[in-house]
């Protein structure tokens, strides 16, 4: 247990070695009749090499966000194996820093070139526990003709009488053709009768506190969407200030009128905007929902275990539910940590605990060579399809304290000079603004105009009563516009050092 006493020093091989993961799984003949099969792995952390049978399937290179894999072509009927190879994520990480150059971070700086876990490269609150291994489901899955994917509900306009919500999806298509297919002579560019655009439907139903509303589509191209007006809508509202209301649509695909996949995602009616207004003091920064200015009280989130797999939804309840308890209102998902699993943001709906969610960069310089920056943006993409439709969710969030940290060591240059400032001002905002619009971004916590930590404008982190041992009555001097971060470390309680220790420590 690398939680008692001094056992962290003794597991410090772990993440130098390889990790290799093996199973024998049985394949049904039917299963092989799809015109799709596919490897859906939603978390593996982090360097993964897969083989079926021996051959190679694909690898991975980021914790944070799903890999799929067509494995048609690589299974068998009857008895099957499946093995995924982690690398060291110490090693490999040394290795792009000696060969790309070090950078100004905090802790261990090796990590930023990894998309992992920053905290798991150890941190002030916790352990260094570098782990490897399927943090999150993986299955296979079949398709017939065609998926869907990534479908957002988008909130286009509100009033007490209707509400006007677009219904998007994106369609993979399968093109598989048939043995009489094939055989057939046909003029070099014509389209074989399954590549035919118009084959294919969506049907949308939509249900809710007074709402039943149901429309079907063609589908012209790899993806569909369509507008329903819901009568007298009932709103989404933070903690403390109405209600919850959450509304369902089912997305049901259609291929000659039989429904080929379906796919459901929960949503709700509210509107967001963040207001910033120049004032005696500087310029506000105030959240707007559903055109009320709220008072945001809560605090930062942090992963509630160092290993992520054994903590079990009934923890995140308890917790969540505290801070309801609590009179808090909002949750910030902090940037060393995880794009939290959907239990938190399903809980968060539910709670009315709005969330300021931070992409996971923390506390450092990241690279900007091009195959860095390529995955930053399909991890946001990744990201933002994910998690657009959670209504708690109310500011994407680029960092957490990269430019504070930068402009502090270095306080006559601009947060653009710092390596990884194409990430936060760039690629971070144009995925949210492509993939949602529905929330506004921020470029990182603390930000705004000037010094990125002023408590004249834009958002502050308060550290200098624990750090700078002021006292904690000094709180009260503190006169920021938004204080994103704040809070005072302390020992733990008896209970937590008895079960982690002995009584001559």
């Amino acid at each position: 247990d690398p939680f008692y006493r001094m056992n962290e020093n003794d597991v410090q091989w772990v993440d130098s070695q390889q990790w290799l993961y093996k199973r024998e799984f049985v394949v049904a003949p039917s299963l092989l009749k799809e015109d799709s099969v596919q490897l859906a792995t939603e978390g593996l952390d982090t360097y993964a090499a897969i083989r079926i049978n021996g051959k190679n399937v694909g690898e991975t290179s980021n914790m944070f966000i799903e890999h799929r894999f067509d494995v048609k072509k690589f299974l068998r009927s009857g008895k099957n194996t499946i093995e995924i190879l982690f690398d060291s994520p110490t090693v490999r990480s040394k290795a792009l820093e000696k060969k790309h150059g070090a950078l100004r971070v905090a802790l261990e700086p090796h990590r930023v070139y990894v998309r992992k876990a920053q905290y798991s490269f150890s941190w002030d609150w916790g352990p260094k526990l570098t782990t490897s291994g399927i943090w999150r489901a993986i299955s296979l899955q079949t398709f017939s003709s065609a998926r869907l994917k990534n479908p957002f509900a988008k909130v286009l306009s509100v009033t007490k009488y209707e509400a006007v919500v677009e219904l998007f999806v994106e369609v993979e298509r399968f093109s598989v053709r048939s043995l009489d297919e094939s055989s057939m002579t046909r003029p070099v560019g014509s389209r074989r009768p399954s590549d035919k655009k118009d084959l294919l439907q969506l049907r949308a139903f939509v249900g809710g506190e007074g709402a039943s509303v149901e429309q079907t589509v063609k589908v012209n191209g790899n993806s569909a969407k369509l507008s329903l007006r819901i009568p007298h809508p009932k709103l989404w509202w933070p903690n403390g200030y109405g209600e919850q209301q959450m509304y369902k649509a089912v997305l049901s695909l259609l291929k000659d009128g039989e429904e080929v996949d379906e796919i459901e995602v929960e949503f709700a009616i509210r509107t967001v905007h963040l207001l910033q207004e120049k004032d005696k003091e500087g310029k506000s920064f105030v959240i707007e929902v559903n055109g009320v200015k709220m008072f945001c009280k809560g605090a930062d989130w942090i992963p509630s275990d160092s290993f992520i797999p054994r903590i079990p939804d009934s923890k995140y309840e308890t917790l969540l539910t505290l801070a309801k308890s609590a009179h808090m209102n909002m949750i910030r998902v902090w940037g060393g940590g995880i794009y939290e699993q959907d239990v938190f943001y399903n809980l968060c709906d539910k709670l009315g605990l709005m969330v300021w969610q931070d992409f996971m960069y923390a506390c450092g310089a990241y690279p900007e060579a091009p195959w860095f920056l390529k995955q930053a943006k399909d991890e946001a993409e990744s990201v933002v399809n994910r998690l657009r439709n959670h209504p708690s969710i109310v500011v994407w969030c680029g960092n957490n304290e990269c430019e504070w940290m930068f402009c502090t060591e270095n306080p006559t240059r601009s947060p653009d000079d710092m390596s990884g400032a194409k990430i936060f001002r760039d690629i971070l905002p144009a995925a949210c603004t492509k993939y949602d619009g529905t929330r506004p971004y921020w470029r990182s916590s603390p930000f705004g105009d000037g010094f990125p930590n002023s408590e004249s404008n834009g958002t502050h982190h308060q550290w200098f009563v624990w750090s700078d041992w002021k006292d904690y009555k000094l709180y009260e001097n503190d006169n920021a516009r938004f204080v994103s971060e704040f809070g005072f470390q302390a020992p733990a309680n008896r209970r937590t050092f008895e079960e982690v220790t002995i009584a001559a420590d």
